[in-house]
């Protein structure tokens, strides 16, 4: 995507008098407002001018690529230079851009258009068009969760539009309730660009009006009446390209600033914000850090960096590694993490849950292994779930017995050991029953000599051990 200029300031948004004077069309306002009652019902937010703005700031204009067939060229050329929005794309996976797939058409036909951004995403947001107003709706929960459920609950409560004047009313609230949510969505739509979702490698959505027609290449072989449609085409650009050839539809999608890589579009877009606001967002961090081997060295010390990683959980540490297929790159991102202190001292209980993800990660009793266990045991408070201990007996095979040790030497594990499993597992593992219980009751508030001798998952021997 090609950011190539913004609107002038004196090209003032419509008010909301003005987005509807085209819709008080008394004979038809029953028609389109069963429409518009639709997408209200559904949870659907329109993308009005006076939204996109509260959202996106200055409108910006930008070259994308719109991807149809040769039915809908007719319908294309209605809305050429009208506020009437279409969904287009910067990016596709070369497989789908060789053959110019269509997404919500049988394809073969490419435009390369310039148009005034409305709204953006890393994937398909299946962005809908309702018929009256001809104007693209979204789902509520893209913007926020929170947003959604007061948006719905309200609409619920005081009921939908059955007026011109009743639609007015309804789009008041709902840019009360932008204006009231707008951090959170800034937040969401920088979550809609970076995060990782199995959608990513195929094609992103931009949703786009005022379009101008820039260029246009197709495929012969892909259309039924080839005459008609070059016609057509001649009648919407002069600049066409016609190809028999896929790489050469691949190659004039890249020239003309299209990505098959969807880091490149990320790339690009982050250009779009703050670097502050960026640096809070967790799905940002997760790009950065899976894209820039540098990325966490340099903001090792970066406050707004180590705050977005102190919320990070289980499943965003499993996100980073399942994308990584170098286990010596994860290993030195697990090196990282662990040696990033201040990190560290805020994650507090977390830690636990994030030695657990770290530790599928070993196999062997390495020396990478044998790193990893000296660091966790360094810490300043060593938490570890009773899967991480019997994980650690487990890899350290034949030297179990010296990684008991070293649990049992730690006097901060001792301290937070507060699970009743972690400690059957040591006196299971331990050819060494009594010193086990021994250094744990001497050492435990919760693990006391009553409770040693009363556990009945442990052998019943345990008693005449303990003397």
């Amino acid at each position: 995507m090609k950011i190539v200029g913004t609107i002038p300031k004196k090209l003032k948004f419509m008010t909301i008098l003005n987005e509807l004077h085209e819709q008080e069309m008394s004979l038809e306002e029953v028609s389109w407002m069963k429409d518009v009652n639709e997408k209200i019902k559904e949870g659907e937010i329109p993308l009005t001018p006076t939204i996109v703005k509260k959202i996106l700031g200055e409108p910006k204009v930008i070259e994308t690529f719109h991807v149809t067939d040769e039915k809908h060229l007719d319908d294309f050329k209605k809305i050429l230079g009208k506020r009437n929005p279409i969904s287009t794309l910067t990016y596709f996976s070369e497989d789908r851009i060789k053959d110019a797939y269509g997404i919500k058409t049988f394809g073969g036909i490419i435009f390369k258009v310039k148009g005034i951004l409305d709204f953006a995403s890393n994937y398909d947001i299946m962005s809908t068009v309702d018929p009256s107003l001809n104007r693209r709706w979204i789902r509520s929960d893209l913007l926020s969760q929170s947003l959604s459920v007061e948006y719905n609950n309200t609409n619920r409560r005081i009921g939908y539009p059955s007026s011109t004047n009743d639609y007015r009313k309804y789009l008041e609230n709902l840019y009360r309730l932008i204006d009231k949510y707008k951090e959170t969505i800034q937040e969401k739509l920088i979550d809609l660009i970076f995060m990782n979702t199995e959608l990513d490698g195929y094609w992103n959505e931009l949703v786009v009006r005022n379009i101008k027609v820039q260029s246009v290449a197709w495929f012969p072989h892909r259309v039924m009446d080839k005459d008609s449609t070059l016609q057509n085409l001649k009648s919407i650009t002069p600049n066409i390209f016609t190809f028999n050839d896929e790489n050469e539809m691949l190659q004039w999608f890249i020239k003309n600033g299209g990505h098959i890589e969807t880091t490149k579009f990320k790339d690009e877009w982050s250009k779009n914000y703050d670097i502050k606001s960026l640096e809070k967002n967790k799905n940002y961090i997760i790009y950065k850090i899976l894209t820039d081997k540098n990325y966490l060295i340099n903001n090792i010390n970066n406050e707004n960096f180590i705050n977005a990683l102190i919320t990070f959980d289980t499943s965003d540490f499993r996100t980073i590694f399942s994308k990584l297929k170098n286990k010596n790159e994860i290993f030195n991102i697990i090196k990282i993490f662990l040696s990033m202190d201040k990190f560290i001292t805020n994650y507090g209980f977390n830690i636990l849950n994030m030695i657990d993800m770290f530790l599928t990660q070993f196999t062997d009793n390495d020396e990478k292994f044998n790193w990893f266990v000296n660091k966790i045991f360094s810490l300043p408070n060593v938490y570890l779930s009773s899967w991480a201990v019997g994980k650690l007996i487990e890899i350290s095979g034949d030297n179990s017995e010296k990684m008991i040790d070293k649990m049992l030497s730690s006097k901060s594990f001792l301290q937070n050991l507060t699970d009743a499993s972690s400690v059957r597992m040591l006196y299971h593992y331990s050819d060494d029953k009594k010193k086990v219980m021994n250094i744990i009751s001497n050492n435990s508030t919760t693990f006391d000599e009553e409770w040693w001798k009363n556990d009945r998952f442990l052998n019943r021997d345990i008693k005449y051990n303990f003397l």
